[in-house]
């Protein structure tokens, strides 16, 4: 009786550790995801910047953030019209093949877009800031468990073939 007593109490003396140990991970990623740099003012942090250069990068951030948007919203339309689409019976694959070109074409006008931005706000800047904001790394997501390339839900799982597979186990 006395061993049974003495077992349970290291068991749960284990399992509290544990929890304590999980308690305090957790605790100290979401303060390390609280000290990330916020997206909206990535480039705020550049040093020696005049207040006519943080309002300047702050329009343009703004006006990027507009277009942004706008591009989400567009896609997400017509991810949904390719999604309709391959669950018909019988797909139309010229109307498919024209909505993945429109898709296609939308992130080429994106991506240019994004290049346009970065040199805009290169423009606001010294040379000695240009540096800083060149060789600065960019806001990134965190890579959460059961993520792929910071995006939830894409095929992060161990059946993969190897690609996404939980690296920190």
């Amino acid at each position: 009786m006395i061993m049974k007593t003495k077992k349970v109490k290291s068991t749960l003396f284990v399992m509290l550790l544990s929890a304590l140990f999980v308690i305090n991970a957790t605790a100290q990623r979401g303060q390390m995801r609280t000290q990330e740099a916020n997206p909206r003012q990535y480039c705020l942090n550049i040093p020696d910047l005049t207040e006519e250069q943080e309002e300047k990068i702050s329009s343009i951030r703004t006006e990027q953030l507009k277009e942004s948007t706008q591009h989400r919203a567009k896609m997400d339309e017509l991810r949904a019209k390719k999604r309709s689409l391959m669950l018909e019976a019988s797909p139309d694959s010229e109307e498919l093949n024209n909505v993945i070109d429109q898709m296609t074409e939308l992130r080429n006008k994106q991506l240019k877009s994004n290049v346009a931005h970065r040199q805009q706000i290169r423009e606001q800047l010294t040379e000695e800031q240009r540096a800083y904001f060149d060789s600065s790394p960019r806001y990134k997501r965190t890579r959460q468990p059961g993520m792929r390339e910071g995006r939830a839900g894409r095929g992060g799982g161990r059946g993969m073939s190897g690609r996404g597979m939980h690296r920190n186990w």
